[in-house]
């Protein structure tokens, strides 16, 4: 079962954001505390029907038996058994994805205003001329 607390949009953001340069997860920084008066963490429980990765099982029965001869057998008989879902429940944050919209586009317009595009790119360094 998994549980937001209050830490967790902030450790999920952090951790999509590992790949980021430092200027974007700056950006991103901010934005998400402007976000959270706006979009504050609102959990809600809720009751989820799962099933199992493998929603048959294979059950196999091995019976031993003797033939006419008097030879001893083995003889497997498998069936599929279809699994039951299981339900468990979940606490969700129903405004996270607004929250991760807003921050998003955000840290897109502040990259855009600071470095003149939307992934936060550093320009170019300039060769310095040879004298």
């Amino acid at each position: 079962m998994t549980r937001l607390g209050i830490g967790s949009p902030l450790v999920l953001l952090l951790v999509l954001s590992a790949c980021a340069s430092d200027q974007w997860k700056a950006a991103e920084a901010q934005c998400h505390l402007q976000a959270l008066p706006i979009f504050p963490v609102a959990t809600e429980q809720r009751w989820i029907q799962e099933l199992p990765s493998l929603p048959m099982m294979q059950r196999c029965v091995q019976t031993s038996y003797k033939d006419k001869d008097g030879k001893e057998h083995v003889r497997s008989e498998c069936s599929m058994t279809p699994l039951i879902a299981m339900p468990h429940l979940e606490t969700i944050d129903l405004n996270q994805k607004a929250r991760n919209d807003y921050v998003r586009s955000c840290a897109q317009q502040s990259c855009f205003q600071t470095y003149g595009n939307t992934e936060c790119k550093l320009p170019p360094a300039e060769p310095t001329p040879k004298p």
